[in-house]
């Protein structure tokens, strides 16, 4: 489980670094006006319904491990796409991959605490979840972002990101093995 929650933890605090000052991105390098980033961000929540909708078809083909792995890359990838090419269109293309990042960071790993910790325990395991690795990801994941951003920019605040989420891929993909309790759950 250590390869599992360091993963985890590294893109829980990517993602709570950039996604504070990803409007701010949107908005200084890009040009975005205030009422149309709520527009370009809300196309990948709608596109993400999609993914969840058709997660049962997706973990026909590709592991729990594999689709964390592929997520959390998306990720990484959108951020550095999005820095490297700062444009309304790279904005609105990334989008597409949203939902990747929901499952492989909110939706999967809640779903494998579960299947791991059995009957009678799952509360508890999401609450030690939340307090090991979700409230201190935050929490360095804001601290981070604001240093880099008082320091450089939001550019390099989304390049940071990038870079964490990347790490968090490859201690999933190299180092966390899944373990499957129950049949009917994986």
């Amino acid at each position: 489980m250590v390869p599992f929650c360091l993963g985890i933890f590294l893109a829980y605090t990517a993602a709570n670094c950039y996604f504070p000052y990803l409007s701010v991105f949107l908005k200084e390098k890009i040009g975005v006006k205030n009422n149309l980033i709520t527009i370009i961000t809300s196309i990948g929540v709608a596109i993400e319904i999609l993914y969840i909708y058709n997660l049962s078809f997706i973990r026909k083909y590709i592991t729990l491990r594999g689709v964390i792995a592929i997520g959390l890359g998306s990720m990484a990838i959108r951020l550095s796409l999005l820095a490297m090419f700062p444009s309304v269109e790279m904005a609105l293309f990334i989008q597409l991959f949203h939902g990747l990042e929901i499952l492989s960071m909110f939706v999967l790993p809640i779903m494998y605490l579960d299947q791991v910790a059995g009957e009678g325990f799952r509360n508890s395991i999401q609450g030690a979840f939340t307090i090991l690795i979700a409230v201190p990801s935050r929490l360095i994941g804001f601290l981070l972002a604001g240093e880099i951003a008082r320091t450089m920019s939001s550019r390099e605040v989304i390049y940071v990101s990038s870079l964490l989420c990347a790490l968090g891929m490859l201690i999933i993909m190299f180092f966390f093995k899944e373990r499957v309790r129950d049949k009917n759950l994986s």
